[in-house]
């Protein structure tokens, strides 16, 4: 509530919304207005009146207008920002036209693992990803690769660990992009860094192919025209490390096989001008050490020789970029796909499909809904598996999710289950596709061979493979000889089959289950799940299991990275044994581990699961932190599943349970409200604590999870939003205090997508990021993103469902303090009047705002207006807005939990007394209806 706000006459709202209209740009409006003005000002009535007359006719004329603007406005840019400039280049530059035609043809269908001829349009499935400054650490995500995370300065933690994970902003590749093509911005760079599959290569396509087609605003409007360069480092690395003194120029001329000097020319004076977009990906697909550093450094002369002058975006896994950095350049984090994101990703493949396939034959409308309705069934059938929640959010491992769902109608409800049929639509359902029948191999041949090298990899600790023998690099697996023995056993006598036709042949499923790096002959599994799986299912075979139990004789390293395929092992056979080899050495890792398998089991004896929970409930009693931690994560994990068995069930649709009574009015907010019939315990919290605030924490100081303040209570119930959503792959989850008892009792519920990020900052505490983020999502409800504002009849028209879990979230996460609930009723208190839906109509504005202008030269205000706006001056004193009789200074804002009752939220531009009286009044309405 700055002064400018508190201060604005009522008349301000109606001169926003005329102005927010492109005619009124254009100074139509605006001169009537002026020229009214001035007859007021000097008392000749008759002509004011007159001249206000007109600008009311205008008024109607625009508002009636309004509706088919944006129409326009989208033809206008079509025309002004693709078609001209499509078109002069053609006419200007016909070589650089046939460049971006080439561009199109290679970037306009999206590209992927599992495909049976089926062309996808990349612009109209893609997906924006979201990106972080920091990486996710998630211990469970399907995305991670076997990488080190560098270990955390306990000393510079926040109060809350949460905190620096589940409230990052997430930033679209339009900004980013916005960012690095301004011209006067020192840095003009960024890297983008993403495990396997998570859309890094597709993302630079996607920007490729817009550039291409001059419809860069569909990333961020306002992005300059420039020509976009996309670099496989990957396909250049050898004419970089052969010449390392190469041009840019040079290296792109080679790189589209066209050395002549007209080529180079062109793209030399295209980089001198600054008309660029340079584009390198995969720096992590140079396998060579030294040959990576030497490409990196070839790239650092590049950014030297063009800074300033030409945007760059490097890519590269996080493993391999921090083995060869780039100095001063910021580098930001894929983050895996949110509900909506897979959900829209899954629309878009649906609806292109029906598309390609019913061109002309049904409207688009009907096309639209068979699309949705395959994409609703798919969902449901992810959302009732947690593994496969986690898995959609990637979105290599969510488009094999697709094409096997296609193939086999529906999915397994295991985590092993859907490896497996995506392993057998891969290696059969293509082959079957093509009616291959003169291959030798049998599909379950293909899978037997793949195991057998999957194993080999794993025990040598790789995750790639070569045939080429001169390979010397001991991170990868020269596979040609084993291969070899390996594919004799399975072809008649007498006959001969290669390892490289095994391996190098499209047609016949095998090099789906691969990537491949081309220029170095270089393989791996398309994601190292994949290895893992298959290793897992070599080893149930009686004569693998000893050296598996090895592996919990050997170092946290080791069994770090045996982790997930002991876990996919755990699904497929008895785990006895596994759960005695963790007993024998029971070490906090080994320990961890057998808890896992316990969690992942297709079968145990009772003995042993006792045996192991009694060695557990030992933890809890011990002086040993990281056992005691082990314990207490064990008896969380309980109260986790508890709390959470509709995620096992798949009963994500369920609003209510048993014994639990929602109102009418808070039943948005509690969507699969469940509430916990126990109290949280001591170890419980003490593990809280453990890992956010104190890692040193004495476990011999009495702690009394009852008698910890509301605010701590928030930062508990953050932390263990977090885990549950990293334990289940259900990003809505979310718990809260239960304030009925003196206890410490958890409420768990769901939120829809687009307050998740204000529930993250309200339980974190962070009040100032929690009053903007509710200004976001209340311009996006309303649709008024682009005007940065709400107007009365968007606040007289806002969904009530949004408008309660906005308020009921501000209510709960401050235990009553704060809320638009709680200030309508210290407004109503202090003599406040609510507004009635009469007073929106467009008439009535305008009347207003007549009125206002009459006001404006001098007129003034009585009866019900006078009324309002003592009211709203009480109302600000009550609430700490008004201090002395002055409205505070947006300098002068107190984002903490002592502000006084009402203070928050103050949600910018909706501060103004008229727009907020209309709040309140639409928040009375909703409550009622």
């Amino acid at each position: 509530m700055t002064q400018s706000q508190g201060n604005e006459p009522a008349w301000w709202e109606s001169v926003q919304k005329i102005l927010d209209n492109k005619l009124v740009g254009w100074g139509v409006p605006g001169i009537f207005v002026a020229i009214a003005a001035d007859h007021a000002k000097n008392r000749r009535w008759q002509e004011f009146a007159i001249f206000l007359g007109i600008t009311f006719v205008v008024a109607l004329i625009i508002r009636i207008g309004s509706k088919l603007l944006p129409y326009f406005d989208n033809f206008i840019d079509w025309i002004l920002t693709t078609q001209i400039p499509k078109w002069w280049t053609t006419i200007k530059d016909r070589f650089g036209a046939e460049y971006l035609a080439t561009l199109t043809a290679e970037c306009q269908e999206y590209q992927g693992r599992g495909f049976s001829g089926e062309g996808l349009d990349l612009e109209n499935v893609f997906v924006p990803l979201g990106f972080s400054e920091q990486p996710l650490n998630n211990p469970q995500d399907l995305t991670a690769t076997n990488e080190t995370e560098p270990e955390q300065n306990q000393d510079s933690q926040q109060l809350v660990t949460y905190v620096s994970i589940a409230t990052q902003q997430e930033t679209e590749i339009g900004n980013l992009l916005r960012n690095i093509t301004q011209k006067k911005l020192a840095c003009r760079r960024l890297v983008i860094l993403g495990a396997p599959g998570s859309g890094k290569t597709t993302l630079l396509r996607h920007i490729t192919l817009l550039f291409a087609l001059r419809k860069q605003s569909k990333l961020h409007r306002g992005l300059p025209q420039l020509t976009p360069v996309l670099l496989r480092l990957r396909d250049v690395a050898s004419i970089i490390v052969a010449d390392t003194n190469s041009s840019l120029a040079q290296v792109i001329a080679k790189a589209r096989k066209d050395e002549s000097s007209k080529t180079q020319d062109w793209f030399n004076k295209q980089l001198k001008e600054g008309k660029c977009l340079i584009m390198l990906d995969g720096l992590d697909e140079i396998a060579d050490d030294e040959h990576r550093r030497q490409v990196r450094d070839w790239v650092s002369q590049q950014l030297q020789n063009y800074q300033h002058r030409l945007p760059f975006i490097l890519t590269s896994r996080p493993q391999a970029y921090n083995q060869a950095p780039l100095a001063d350049t910021p580098a930001y984090f894929v983050r895996s796909f949110t509900t909506e994101q897979r959900n829209t990703f899954l629309f878009n493949w649906y609806f292109n499909l029906e598309k390609r396939r019913n061109a002309g034959k049904q409207p688009e409308k009907q096309l639209k809904k068979i699309a949705a309705a395959k994409k609703d069934e798919l969902v449901r059938q992810i959302e009732a598996v947690p593994s496969l929640r986690l898995m959609a959010t990637n979105p290599l491992l969510l488009a094999l999710i697709i094409n096997t769902y296609k193939e086999k109608t529906s999915l397994a409800p295991t985590r092993i289950g859907i490896y497996k049929q995506i392993c057998d639509v891969l290696l059969q359902g293509r082959q079957s596709a093509s009616g291959t029948t003169r291959y030798p191999l049998k599909p379950e041949q293909k899978q037997e061979a793949l195991q057998a090298l999957a194993l080999e990899m794993t025990k040598r600790q790789v995750l790639q493979f070569t045939l080429d023998e001169r390979n010397q690099d001991s991170n990868i697996f020269i596979a040609k000889d084993f291969l070899q023995a390996e594919l004799v056993q399975m072809v008649e006598a007498g006959k001969e089959f290669k390892p490289e036709y095994f391996i190098e042949k499209d047609d016949i499923g095998v090099r789906e289950l691969l990537s491949d790096r081309k220029q170095e002959k270089l393989y791996e599994f398309t994601h190292r799940t994949f290895q893992e799986y298959l290793t897992a299912v070599e080893l149930t075979k009686a004569e693998h299991e000893p050296y598996l139990l090895e592996v919990f004789t050997k170092d946290k390293k080791y069994l770090d990275w045996w982790r997930q395929t002991i876990l996919f092992y755990a699904g497929q056979v008895k785990i006895d044994k596994l759960i005695d080899a963790a007993l024998n050495k029971p070490t906090v890792e080994n320990l961890t581990l057998a808890y896992e398998c316990l969690q992942n089991k297709l079968r145990v004896s009772r003995e042993k699961e006792q045996k192991l929970l009694d060695k557990v409930e030992q933890g809890l009693r011990s002086n040993d932190v990281e056992v005691f931690k082990l314990a207490a994560s064990v008896q969380l994990e309980k109260r986790l599943n508890y709390l959470n068995e509709d995620c096992f069930l798949g009963s994500l649709e369920t609003e209510d349970q048993a014994g639990i009574v929602i109102t009418e009015t808070d039943q948005e907010i509690w969507r699969g409200k469940v509430i916990d019939d126990t109290d949280i315990t001591e170890a419980e919290y003490r593990l809280f604590y453990l890992e956010t605030i104190n890692s040193n924490l004495d476990l011999t100081l009495e702690i009394n999870p009852g008698e910890i303040d509301f605010a701590q209570s928030n930062a508990f119930c953050a932390w263990l939003s977090q885990r549950s959503r990293e334990r289940f792959g259900d990003a809505g989850i979310f718990y809260i205090r239960e304030t009925s008892t003196n206890t410490f009792r958890l409420v768990r519920f769901r939120l829809p997508e687009m307050y998740r990020q204000l529930a993250c900052y309200l339980a974190a505490g962070m009040l100032k990021e929690a009053d903007e983020e509710t200004f976001k999502v209340m311009l996006k409800v309303a649709k008024r993103e682009k005007q940065g504002y709400l107007g009365l009849d968007d606040i007289q028209e806002f969904p009530c469902e949004d408008l309660r879990i906005i308020d009921q979230l501000w209510v709960n996460y401050s235990n009553g303090r704060f809320g638009f609930s709680v200030q309508k009723k210290i407004y109503l208190d202090v003599g406040g009047i609510l507004e009635g839906r009469e007073t929106s109509s467009s008439f009535k504005q305008v009347f207003a705002f007549l009125k206002s202008i009459y006001t404006r030269f001098g007129g003034k205000v009585r009866g019900e207006d006078d009324k309002r706006c003592k009211a709203y001056e009480h109302f600000g004193e009550r609430v700490g807005w008004v201090v002395d009789k002055h409205w505070m200074a947006s300098s002068e804002t107190n984002y903490h939990t002592s502000a006084p009752r009402g203070y928050l939220p103050l949600v910018k531009n909706v501060g103004i007394k008229q727009r907020r009286s209309y709040l309140f009044s639409r928040l009375d309405n909703c409550c009622k209806a």
